[in-house]
Formats: structure tokens, C-alpha cells, sequence
């Protein structure tokens, strides 16, 4: 599953989150191939991802974010 994958990507310390520390640093990498997506983009679709406002993304709020989009 994509989004399984994306967060073991990203995940760089194990803990079944996407902090926002890991999220810039995916954003860092992600932006050599999809140079139009700006910063600002990016920290949006993290607050809009981000639904219980923790700091962190879990897999069931990038599930969701991911069937709204």
C-alpha cells in the first residue's frame, strides 16, 4: 500500500509516525522531482493532514486525507 510505504519512508525513527522534522526532511527529498510544490504548500497539506493537531501523522490521518484528495 502507498501510504504504508510512504510512511516507512519517511518514518526515519521506527515510531509509526510522520513527525513534522521527518515531514520537512521528505519534503527536502520529494522536491528534486516535484519542483512546482512549494514550501508553503507543503506546511499546509501537513496542517490539513494533521487532524488531532499532535505534531505528528499517523497512518489512519493520511488514510483519510488521502480519500479526500
Amino acid at each position: 500500500m502507498i501510504v504504508s510505504s510512504f510512511i516507512m519512508d519517511a518514518d526515519t525513527n521506527g515510531d509509526k509516525y510522520v513527525d513534522k522534522a521527518e515531514w520537512d526532511a521528505d519534503f527536502d527529498y520529494r522536491k528534486k522531482s516535484k519542483p512546482e510544490l512549494t514550501r508553503e504548500e507543503h506546511e499546509a497539506i501537513f496542517q490539513d493532514m494533521d487532524l488531532n493537531k499532535d505534531g505528528r501523522l499517523n497512518k489512519e490521518e493520511i488514510l483519510e486525507w488521502a480519500e479526500k484528495a
